[in-house]
């Protein structure tokens, strides 16, 4: 699976480096503020590469590699009340999302863009800390099947940029569960803001 991710990548770099004259490539890194599960609020970082393809008009084909990671952190209680255990998840994603973009001028060097469409990730690691009546145990969230390796969801952002400099606002919204174990319901609810360059 990975060899099938890694040349789909590799034809999409050669794909687009034929249209040179077209195509703006960065980087880009921000914040996330995630709901994965019930209403836990979970802040994680990610970071990576974007590029994006101009079309006809205004319009652009935007898309990236990101490392995004998600989890949640979770107190589990018996019926009196009394804490038994508390986990901690860490997955982390490879993420390409692939959006549609319409790109507006509102000065000179100046723009406020808008994009959304699906997203794809793949995950590459991640470990579940347990601590239960004192003692810790770890595991690899994936090589266990704790957690599914794919994911795919729906992505919308608001960016403004200047010159070479990007801010921007966006959400994603997870369509799969996760988690691949017992009753459990987690899926990708992100808010996040980012900041890039462009070369």
């Amino acid at each position: 699976m990975r060899t099938i991710v890694f040349c789909f990548l590799f034809f999409l770099t050669c794909a687009l480096s034929s249209f040179a004259q077209d195509f703006r490539w960065g980087v880009v890194g921000g914040l996330n503020l995630g709901y994965p599960k019930d209403d836990q609020l979970k802040t994680t970082l990610f970071a990576g590469v974007k590029g994006y393809l101009q079309l006809k008009g205004n319009y652009y084909l935007y898309s990236g590699l990101q490392l995004q990671q998600n989890g949640f952190k979770e107190k589990v209680y018996i019926d009196n009340g009394v804490e038994v255990t508390f986990l901690k998840d860490n997955p982390h994603y490879l993420s390409v999302p692939i959006h549609l973009g319409y790109r507006k001028a509102l000065t000179d060097g100046s723009f406020l863009s808008l994009t959304g469409g699906p997203y794809v990730a793949y995950g590459l690691f991640g470990k579940r800390k347990v601590e239960a009546f004192g003692d810790t145990y770890s595991g690899n969230l994936f090589k266990n099947g704790v957690y599914r390796r794919w994911d795919m969801g729906l992505g919308v952002a608001l960016n403004w940029e200047y010159t070479h400099l990007t801010l921007g606002l966006g959400a994603d919204w997870g369509l799969l569960n996760q988690a691949s174990y017992f009753d459990r319901h987690i899926k990708r609810r992100d808010i996040y803001v980012s900041v890039g360059y462009y070369f």
